[in-house]
């Protein structure tokens, strides 16, 4: 073991940096045992927001601490509250521009919640931007579709934009989540759920969401991906990867997300 962290350090350094949130390089190890650690499931969160924004997509892409919020509060006021004081993890007058909120949210309180959900927010008539809708649809990805968990995600999200929010109360829809039968990989299914929005947004060609393979897919790709950003950093030597997620490099990097490296491939097609 102590080889191979060598040699990981020896081409990236001991971590990588996007826009400030930093992860270590030893996380790919974690993701090569399918595991997605709290480091590297936010740094990917934060990629995907910046190819969105870089992309001029109309989607916005929501912290996990901003879905904990959403789950763990139980009054409107300290909710809004505590939102005021943030300044990184959300901000509104961004997120009033765009047509899409997309935001990882834990399905029960926990300190290290496994079961997962995904919210895709937008305007219930579909036209124009989540600032101005007179009324919002929350479209919860939740396979065993909780309708009580359901009614709690859409009465926060609606919290979530303050004196703006719309004036009607949010419609509430259920999809399926993609299959994942390892409780510890849900939050990896939902960050894959939210590459995949995101990349219909941009055009391109997503993994299947309705195949078997999909959660080990998302992994093998969201270790491929990073392993390319460790590289780039060290030959490179970037201190931040916001100097590097530009122009047509990020297209390539969003297309990476449904990337499946040749190895899992041949995994999956057997001797």
């Amino acid at each position: 073991m102590q080889k191979v962290r060598s040699n990981v350090v020896a081409q990236g350094g001991s971590y990588i940096r996007l826009d400030g949130w930093r992860v270590s390089v030893y996380e790919e190890e974690s993701l090569a045992r399918g595991r997605l650690g709290p480091g590297v499931s936010e740094f990917l969160l934060k990629l995907l927001s910046r190819c969105s924004s870089e992309l001029s997509l109309p989607v916005s892409i929501g912290s996990k601490t901003v879905g904990k919020l959403i789950r763990s509060s139980t009054s409107v006021d300290s909710f809004r509250n505590t939102l005021r004081g943030w300044t990184q993890c959300w901000n509104f007058d961004e997120v009033k521009k765009r047509s899409v909120l997309l935001l990882p949210i834990p399905a029960i309180v926990a300190e290290e919640a496994r079961d997962w959900v995904l919210a895709e927010v937008c305007p219930s008539d579909g036209l124009g931007s989540l600032g101005q809708a007179q009324q919002l649809r929350v479209t919860v990805y939740d396979r065993m579709e909780r309708t009580n968990l359901g009614t709690h995600i859409g009465g926060f999200v609606q919290a979530l934009f303050g004196k703006h929010a719309a004036s009607n109360s949010p419609l509430i829809c259920h999809k399926e989540l993609p299959e994942c039968l390892v409780s510890t990989q849900r939050l990896g299914c939902v960050l894959g759920m939210i590459a995949t929005l995101v990349q219909g947004h941009a055009k391109i060609v997503p993994l299947d969401c309705c195949s078997s393979t999909f959660v080990p897919d998302a992994f093998a790709a969201f270790r491929g991906l990073f392993a390319k950003l460790r590289y780039e950093v060290a030959s490179r030597s970037l201190n931040d990867l916001r100097d590097y997620v530009l122009g047509d490099v990020t297209r390539d990097l969003l297309s990476m997300f449904s990337e499946v490296p040749r190895a899992r491939i041949a995994e999956q097609a057997g001797p």
